[in-house]
């Protein structure tokens, strides 16, 4: 546990409380290997306020780099160099219109610690959270978020509520 993140009941954990300039971590102990397929499964809540802020940001990360990044628009992710970040956005930024921010709850993929759409660090994205015109993720719902990585073709694939809705390349080993 980083930051503002505390444990709430044995295996489920909040990364910050609703309160202004917070930013958390969960991070495992154990190494993922690069070279090899995984995938990650999770329940993520991203609260009940759709005026909140920012969202989260499921990363990987080099061991030596930093275990968080900035807060607000950064996610706790922004920042983090030797990573790769599958990001869930919740606020529109459009006070930083050289981000590539979609003007809905969003997910992207990218690294080394940007948070920006546009430029050599963006990997896929963004996309609407969920198809259609109410795609507000901060719902008080739990959503399924599955991560799959396919080693052999450096494909990332990205599924929100049993649906997938991103594909990315990535070579995991040359970033990390």
């Amino acid at each position: 546990l980083v930051g503002n993140a505390v444990e709430t009941l044995p295996g489920t954990f909040r990364l910050t409380a609703n309160s202004p300039s917070q930013i958390g971590a969960v991070w495992m102990d154990e190494l993922v290997a690069v070279d090899a397929s995984w995938e990650m499964r999770a329940e993520v809540n991203l609260g009940g306020s759709n005026g909140g802020a920012d969202g989260m940001v499921f990363v990987l990360r080099n061991a030596s780099s930093d275990d968080l990044g900035g807060n607000g628009a950064n996610m706790g992710y922004g920042g983090i160099d030797e990573s790769v970040g599958v990001e869930l956005d919740t606020y529109y930024g459009a006070g930083y219109p050289s981000t590539g921010d979609a003007n809905s709850d969003h997910i992207g993929i990218q690294k080394n610690g940007s948070v920006s759409h546009i430029g050599a660090n963006a990997i896929a994205g963004p996309i609407a959270a969920i198809a259609g015109w109410n795609n507000n993720i901060e719902n008080n719902a739990y959503h399924d978020l599955r991560v799959t990585y396919n080693a052999g073709t450096n494909q990332m694939v990205v599924h929100f509520n049993c649906v997938q809705r991103l594909v990315g390349t990535v070579d995991l080993e040359d970033v990390l």
